[in-house]
Formats: C-alpha cells, structure tokens, sequence
C-alpha cells in the first residue's frame, strides 16, 4: 500500500475495488474555474473589433489606449493579489479560496453588464486578474491534496487543459453570438459553479491542520470509495497527523525559516526555474500577437479561424499531457516540450529575418512554426511546471512558495506583453523569437541537468533527490 504524504492514498491492493471518479468530480468541479478564467481571458480579442467600431456597445468608439488597458488590466492586476490567497489557504482552507474566485469571476460578468464603458470594463479586467492570480495558485495545490499520486498528474494537466477549452469557447462565443448574450453565457458559468462548490469537500492536510479529524478520515473515505475505518484511510490520517504534530512542535515556518532546510532552498531555485521555463518562452507572445505575426510573414488567413484555430492546437496538446505526463513522467516530457518550442521559435526568427532583407520565403512555414510551439506548450511546458512546482514542497509552505511564483509569473507575462512591440520596433520582430528560443533551448539543457523526476514519488523521495543535484 503506498500514500502520498498529504494527500489520500492510492488502492493498489486486489481485494479493494480502485474507485478514483470521485477524486476526478471534485478535482473538475474545483478547476471550473480554470476553464471560466480560460474564458474570461479571451474575452477581449473577438470583442476588440466591435468595442472600436460605431455599434460599440459602451455608446461611442474605445480608443486604442482604452482597449490596451482593458487588455492589460488582467496580468497587472493578478500581480497583486497572489500572496492574498496564499494567506487564506494557509489560513482558513483550500475551498474557501476557490469559492472567493467563482465569485469573483461572477462579479467580473456582472460589472460588463451593468455598463460597457472603458472604466467599467478595465474594473471587470481588474477582477478577472484578481481572480485568475488565485485559479493558478490555489486549484493545482487543492488538486493535488485531494488525488492519489497515480492520478495526480493527469488530474492537473486537466486543469490547464480546461483553460484551452475556455479560451476556445470564448472565441467561437465571440464569433458567432452578440455581445450582451456571450456575457449572460458567461455569468451562468461561475454561479454554476459556486452551487457545486458548496459540496466540495475540504483538503484532508487542511482539516487535519485545523484539528479535524474526523472529517478528515471521512473525507478521505468519501474521495477513495473506502470504509473510514479501513487500514489504508487509517494509515493516511496517522501518516498526517504524524507529520502535522512535528510541524507543530517546530517553529512556525516562514519562507526565510524555509530556507535554512536544503532540500527547501534548491526546491525553491527549482521552482522559480520553473514559473520562468513557462512565462518567457515567448509562447504568451504569440497567444498575444499571432495575428501580427502572421500577418508580417505575409501569411493571409481567416481572421475567425485563426483566432479559432490557436487554442485548438494547445487543446490537442494538453489532452496528449493528460496521458503522456504520468506515462513517460515530468521531467522527460518538459525536456522534449521545450526543445519542441525553441526550435520552431528559431526557424520563425529565421523566416521574419529572411523577410526582412527581402528574401521569398514558404508562407506556410510560419503556421507551421506557430502551430508546434503552441502545441507543445499545451503538451508540456504549461502543465508540467504546475504539476511539479506543488510536489516539491511540504504543506507548511506549498501555497505560500505558488503564491510567490504565480506572482512571478503574471509579473513576467505583463513584462513579455510590454516588451515585445517596441524591441519588435527597434530590432525586428526576429530578434524577440532569437530571444525566446535560446530561452527554451537553454532551459532544456537545464532541465536535464538540474531537474529531478518527481512521477509517483513521495515529498522525501523528492527532496531527497533535490539534495543530490
């Protein structure tokens, strides 16, 4: 019989039936809100059109600067709230944190239907962003408390996968209905959601840190089909109790107690390595600009089914993750993911190069170029760092370290929207995709040299091997 650490243990023996469907419910119900932030992201791009145009429905035509702030507003915003929600999951629990976020994802609906104007809408941004810093804090860490570690993976590349749905529900919404009914769409999502977040139960390390046993043991009997009383449900809760008594006689730890312990600091190293592989490798770029970046190769292409057809790819890409990162593990997947970006990132450089000096290039390239970057960033280089950023840390200071890096993260991604147009400007468009190649390609190295694999182990496996690197 083998268990996670502090999460609920896996059912290996014959005579005890292997039941995880609930495990998956509630791990979907939770990561709902990942799909709604998926949806909320892409928002503005089918709306930009007629937000500018003389039916806008704020009453007059948004200007240029209005629409950038709209769009900025999300990644800015999040920026400020991460370590918020790291509090109250450290505090007051996992499940309290998710339902703060579906409100928030509600309100944000509710402000674009009381009023289109630019204020109104840069508000509503303000609260996707604040929301959407908690969806990618908060939901891979309940999710990995509440699963057994032979569906851990897969049960958060499903998580990143939803937020592709989402952005691809956006876009056909977008395309194809009228504004004020896409946002009627898209409030029902969150309220939706909130109704079945009522009956999500509590992650067991919380309760037991909280001094409830009992509800506990019954929680992790309800996620695994067993009797309460049962030896792998009993051996669970000891194994928990056990460690949250040690970390009770210890001093509270803070990120700076955190990094006197050694496996800490270099898991710490390793995860800011990780948020870095995922926010600047240029992919958030041409999420961002690939309509700018088709359209300088010379490429021409159905503006609905190119907008459609980017989220599609990393859809197809996370649901290959789904089997692929628990089958070949995390390590292997993100070394091949990463080089699968760099080198299309430097054959796209190369073409808008080549361009430049006047060169007849194959205008197929680029789509082909964009469609494995954005395929294998779905693949491996968004899921695997989630997945491997909640492993590698005890409970005591798991939300406070994703905190840190979703912070980081959005920081990084606000800095990547920035940049890119006015270095585009000064150097070329194909020195930013230089850029981000080498980033993605260096990273691989690392990865084999640095990265430990943490498939299936336990939290001392893993800092074990952290310890020998």
């Amino acid at each position: 019989m083998t268990k996670t650490s502090d999460g609920v243990p896996n059912k290996n023996s014959e005579n005890v039936k292997d039941n995880k469907s609930k495990q998956w419910i509630m791990g979907l119900i939770a990561n709902t809100t990942i799909f709604t932030s998926g949806v909320q992201a892409g928002w503005i791009s089918p709306n930009i059109t007629l937000l500018q145009g003389p039916d806008s429905p704020a009453g007059y035509p948004l200007s240029d600067l209005e629409i950038s702030l709209i769009a900025s507003a999300i990644c800015f915003s999040a920026v400020f709230f991460c370590m918020g929600y790291s509090f109250i999951a450290d505090r007051y629990g996992r499940k309290l944190c998710i339902i703060i976020i579906a409100s928030l994802q509600a309100l944000a609906w509710i402000i674009k239907l009381t009023s289109a104007n630019s204020v109104c809408l840069i508000i509503s941004q303000a609260c996707v962003g604040a929301s959407g810093s908690g969806v990618f804090t908060i939901c891979p860490t309940y999710t990995k408390e509440i699963s057994s570690d032979s569906i851990r993976g897969a049960m958060s590349s499903v998580g990143m996968l939803l937020q592709s749905i989402g952005i691809l529900f956006m876009y056909a919404l977008g395309a194809y209905l009228d504004y004020y009914t896409v946002l009627y769409i898209g409030l029902a999502i969150p309220l939706l959601n909130l109704l079945f977040l009522l009956k999500v139960p509590e992650s067991p390390p919380h309760l037991v840190k909280i001094g409830k046993i009992e509800e506990a043991k019954n929680t992790i009997a309800y996620l695994t089909g067993l009797d309460a009383e049962s030896k792998p449900v009993q051996n669970a809760i000891d194994e928990m109790t056990t460690a949250q008594q040690q970390r009770d006689k210890m001093p509270k730890m803070t990120i700076k107690t955190a990094f006197k312990d050694k496996a800490t600091r270099r898991a710490f190293f390793l995860g800011l390595f990780m948020i870095s592989v995922l926010d600047c490798g240029g992919t958030f770029a041409i999420f961002a600009y690939a309509s700018v970046i088709i359209e300088n190769s010379g490429v021409t292409m159905n503006p609905e089914l190119q907008a459609l057809s980017i989220p599609t790819v990393s859809i197809l890409g996370a649901l290959v993750s789904t089997v692929t990162i628990e089958k070949f593990g995390r390590k292997p997947l993100l070394i091949t993911c990463l080089t699968m970006v760099g080198l299309p990132m430097a054959g796209l450089g190369t073409i808008l190069m080549l361009q430049d000096q006047g060169y007849v290039v194959y205008q197929w390239f680029p789509i082909i170029a964009i469609t494995l970057g954005v395929f294998a960033y779905g693949a491996g280089v968004l899921p695997v760092p989630y997945t491997v950023m909640t492993e590698i840390f005890d409970y005591q200071v798991r939300a406070k370290f994703v905190g840190f890096y979703v912070t980081m993260g959005w920081f990084q991604c606000f800095l990547q929207t920035i940049l890119f147009t006015p270095i585009s400007q000064a150097l070329g468009m194909h020195t930013m995709f230089f850029i981000f190649s080498a980033i993605n390609l260096v990273s691989a190295v690392l990865c084999v040299v640095w990265m430990p694999e943490t498939k299936g182990k336990s939290l001392h496996q893993i800092q074990k091997a952290l310890c020998a690197k």
